[in-house]
């Protein structure tokens, strides 16, 4: 397992347990993308309180995600009557955990230090 992979499945914990700033940020974006590939934007909706789906659009941006930010912020505060369309945008943004997955080693490849290193141990 690759140190990029490790660090996603320790964000893909119930709580976050990564020390660096870049660990917080996949740690809310996964909570949010969880949620949303679980059972839907509806889910995410009522799972996720608002400070975390602001959390994740902020997230979104941290890992060069723009358009994804707008709409996680719309989940926010966004109703039943929206959850059609915003799963729409949703998953032609997000085909695939890939896309995540990408941004993320984007990210880490310029920025290692936000991160905290996979633990050692866990090989």
């Amino acid at each position: 397992m690759t140190p990029a992979q490790q660090i996603w499945n320790r964000a893909c914990q119930l709580y976050c347990t990564g020390a660096g700033e870049g660990d917080l940020e996949l740690w809310y974006l996964l909570r949010v993308h969880g949620a949303v590939r679980s059972g839907g934007i509806s889910l995410a909706g009522e799972v996720c309180t608002k400070a975390e789906l602001k959390a994740a659009s902020r997230a979104c941006l941290y890992f060069g995600l723009e358009a994804l930010s707008e709409v996680v912020f719309i989940i926010s505060k966004s109703t039943a009557a929206d959850d059609v369309w915003l799963q729409r945008e949703y998953d032609d943004l997000v085909p695939t955990d890939q896309v995540l997955f990408d941004a993320f080693e984007r990210r880490l490849a310029d920025t290692p230090e936000e991160f905290e290193p996979p633990d050692v141990f866990s090989r």
